[in-house]
């Protein structure tokens, strides 16, 4: 039953946070499909992410999210070789629904279960797309809920060189997002104002632990300087101003960090991976930095930054090929757990 095939067809589900996710890896026809319900309409009116209505909303809709996974594929689960699921992390409440889920399945149809490490199939999953890219790499895994600089030595096998101590880039994204007006989810909205933004000045914020050569990250004295800053300069300031300088010092401190990170291990290549790593200015400033060591950049495709269960497939199906199914874990799922 749980014996590898190369040809094997894996369906994953992915609900950590507030994405209802579900997805078919078939290696053998270069299939790749996912079908996923996002619940920003459901948490907007509350300003973030409420974990009872995510599970709730989780459980009502993850039949018919994984039906149409199969649609799209063209499949059955006659079809289907394995179950993979997100063991962790995330908020309990959505994470038990869909590992209660995937343990179900996996038992009715006596299928191998495979769990799977969110963060590590947010960096893998680029290996995906490109067909040059191999361990070892450093990865800028930026979130909003994590923003971390990884060494990737091998599959299983992480250094996490630097995290954040306080707020992650992504929640400084949407948190000042929100002090301008933005509705949630605010940070994509600030993004792009700040992308819209022509002028020649900026409101001038303190870069975050600006004289400390450390790997990690800070971004809760950015929020709070932000806030003064918009309530002194406001009127001298337009909006998407202070969107772009926001957007600025966020990527300059991610990128100074990643920076000094490639100085301490060389000739690897970088990959950028998480709900940020959608954001335009720092893909230019990642690329930027990138042909100026001479190294190769990867980031994934837009579809796969955000929480989705094609990374949580695609992931299930590197661990099965080099480890095999893992014994049943002692914990169905795990809330907090270090990628390290």
């Amino acid at each position: 039953m749980s014996q590898f095939r190369p040809n094997c067809t894996i369906l994953a589900i992915e609900s950590s946070c507030d994405e209802t996710s579900a997805a078919i890896y078939a290696p053998e026809r270069r299939l790749l499909v996912q079908e996923t319900y996002t619940q920003i309409a459901l948490h907007a009116q509350y300003g973030g992410v409420v974990p009872e209505l995510a599970a709730r909303s989780h459980l009502e809709k993850l039949y018919s999210v994984v039906e149409h996974a199969l649609s799209r594929a063209e499949l059955t689960l006659d079809r289907v070789d394995a179950i993979a699921y997100t063991r962790g992390p995330g908020l309990v409440g959505p994470l038990l629904i869909g590992a209660s889920y995937a343990d179900a399945l996996s038992y009715a149809r006596q299928l191998p279960l495979l769990p799977v490490h969110h963060l590590e199939a947010h960096i893998t999953i680029p290996l995906h797309a490109f067909s040059d890219l191999d361990f070892p790499f450093i990865a800028l895994l930026v979130s909003g809920g994590h923003t971390e600089l990884i060494y990737a030595r091998d599959l299983g096998q992480y250094e996490l060189l630097g995290s954040t101590l306080d707020d992650a880039a992504g929640e400084a994204f949407d948190k000042c997002g929100k002090m301008l007006g933005i509705d949630y989810p605010a940070g994509p909205q600030l993004a792009a104002n700040a992308d819209a933004y022509t002028g020649k000045t900026l409101p001038v914020l303190p870069t975050p632990l600006k004289h400390r050569k450390t790997l990690d990250f800070s971004f809760s004295g950015l929020k709070t300087a932000f806030s003064r800053l918009l309530d002194s300069q406001r009127v001298h300031f337009s909006d998407d101003a202070f969107a772009c300088a926001v957007q600025k010092t966020i990527v300059d401190a991610l990128v100074t960090r990643l920076a000094l990170a490639c100085d301490q291990i060389t000739d690897v290549p970088i990959v950028v991976a998480g709900g940020v790593a959608a954001n335009s200015a720092l893909r230019r400033a990642v690329d930027d930095l990138a042909t100026r060591l001479g190294r190769r950049c990867y980031f994934p495709d837009i579809a796969y930054c955000t929480d989705n269960a094609a990374m949580i497939a695609h992931n299930a199906y590197l661990r099965w090929q080099r480890f095999g199914v893992p014994l049943r874990p002692d914990h169905m799922v795990q809330p907090r757990w270090p990628i390290s």
